[in-house]
């Protein structure tokens, strides 16, 4: 088999497929694309698009009006809305499935008028608030661990911080600048981005690495190599480097495309 995502033979190789958001003209369709070829399938408008843990459908924000948190099939089917905003000024993003696929972790500005992070059964059942911050200090980009046991996400403000907390939205903890934090596989280092450079933190002796440019980035192929995109917004690209951030390369050449997720099949 043909890596086409590393270039390299390699028949232990683990398949997966990556959903990311392109945009056409002013609208966000999320996308599908197998990581050992390069054609790729919109299946529907949208953006924030998250794996379920068997990778049989995606949690995504779909606006309209409104924000709402969704689900939906891998083929576009059978969207189904899990939040229901009736105030224009109530929006819900951001969405994040547990490992587990027990649990949606997403943000809302329904009770605050500025994003708070809730957590919701992945049918849609008991929305819960964990977090109460102060009206200049909006959480966003929450992520569930591998373990489901904690949450981190990004707390902006004057400069933006990395915060971990626990499922229930207890101990919540800073652990260093920086904004869209995301696990790694096994729970021990954390990617994120500060001034546009992607780092790793490990969460066990506080060392930070940094790795290399872009944004938005998310761990791929169990650990071994880093999805992420390049480039300002509605012109940015796809690309994917080793964990090491060695061999950059892009994944899909022309612009548009952000917010890459991978998961194995």
């Amino acid at each position: 088999m043909i890596d086409k995502l590393s270039g390299k033979t390699n028949s232990s190789v683990e398949k997966g497929k990556i959903a990311f958001v392109r945009q056409e003209r002013f609208d966000d369709f999320i996308c599908i694309m197998s990581d050992d070829e390069k054609d790729w399938k919109s299946i529907i408008k949208g953006k924030d698009p998250s794996w379920s843990s068997d990778g049989k459908q995606l949690a995504f924000t779909h606006k309209s009006g409104v924000q709402d948190v969704c689900i939906v099939d891998e083929d576009g089917s059978n969207m189904k809305a899990l939040t229901a905003n009736e105030s224009p000024y109530s929006h819900d993003a951001y969405p994040h499935w547990d490992p587990n696929g027990e649990y949606i972790v997403f943000c809302s500005e329904r009770a605050t008028e500025h994003w708070q992070i809730f957590i919701m059964t992945a049918s849609g059942s008991n929305q819960e608030q964990l977090t109460t911050s102060h009206f200049n200090h909006p959480d966003i980009f929450p992520q569930i661990s591998p373990d489901s046991k904690k949450i981190v996400f990004e707390r902006r403000g004057h400069q933006e911080a990395i915060h971990i907390m626990d499922i229930d939205g207890s101990n919540p903890t800073s652990i260093c600048d920086g904004r869209q934090p995301s696990w790694a596989p096994d729970g021990n280092d954390i990617l994120f981005v500060r001034r546009y450079k992607i780092y790793s933190r490990n969460l066990h002796d506080d060392v930070e690495k940094e790795i290399g440019i872009g944004k938005k980035p998310s761990y791929a192929c169990n650990g071994r190599k880093i999805v992420f995109c390049r480039g300002e917004y509605s012109n940015e690209q796809l690309w994917i480097m080793d964990s090491s951030g060695q061999n950059a390369n892009p994944i899909i050449e022309d612009q548009g495309n952000r917010d890459p997720v991978w998961i194995s099949i």
